[in-house]
């Protein structure tokens, strides 16, 4: 009997895909960043410099035990929250939404403030933004600079709310990579 990590693994096609495979799996098993951090770094081109750039930011605040806040307090903010949470030792301040209806309610019981009033008494914490529309996100990242929080203090994030996808924890160079993998849906059909 094949198991579902199995038929994903048999429909990689290249070594590549692969190794990065095993990396997420043995990440989502272990908990263990340092791997997947390694085959990252062994498949990155010179065009990936950003990328690591931006994690490696992410990394040293997070070792260091920055605060941060999310932006975004949707779903994709949530599955942060839980990863930043359960694998990092980074304190979530609040989460930071434009959505007026978010704003003044809690969501993982952290309060939820406005975009705009993270220029007020949120100049230690790191930005991540959390939304997975990337023209969302360039419009975040802009309207977080026009406020005043500094860029090397705002990390971009891509974090898919479908099990499995939102493997692909941070992807600072802001394009997304996407990697086909099954997923069973809640009435128990697989799709790609």
């Amino acid at each position: 009997m094949i198991n579902l990590p199995e038929k994903i693994y048999e429909r990689l096609a290249d070594d590549e895909s692969k190794a990065l495979f095993n990396a997420r799996w043995d990440y989502y098993a272990n908990r263990d960043l340092h791997n997947l951090e390694e085959r990252l770094r062994e498949i990155s081109s010179p065009n990936d410099s950003f990328m690591f750039k931006e994690y490696e930011k992410l990394n040293i605040n997070i070792k260091n035990g920055d605060k941060a806040v999310i932006v975004g307090a949707g779903a994709n903010g949530g599955h942060i929250y839980s990863f930043l949470t359960i694998a990092c030792k980074c304190e979530i301040v609040c989460f930071a939404d434009n959505n007026p209806a978010k704003v003044g309610n809690t969501y993982y019981n952290k309060p939820v403030v406005s975009v705009d009033s993270l220029n007020q008494g949120y100049d230690d914490c790191i930005a991540i933004v959390s939304v997975g529309d990337p023209v969302s996100r360039e419009e975040l990242y802009r309207q977080l600079v026009s406020i005043g929080v500094k860029s090397e203090n705002i990390c971009m994030s891509f974090f898919n709310s479908k099990p499995f996808r939102g493997w692909d924890i941070f992807l600072k160079n802001r394009r997304i990579q996407y990697f086909d993998v099954p997923y069973i849906t809640p009435l128990g059909k697989e799709e790609v």
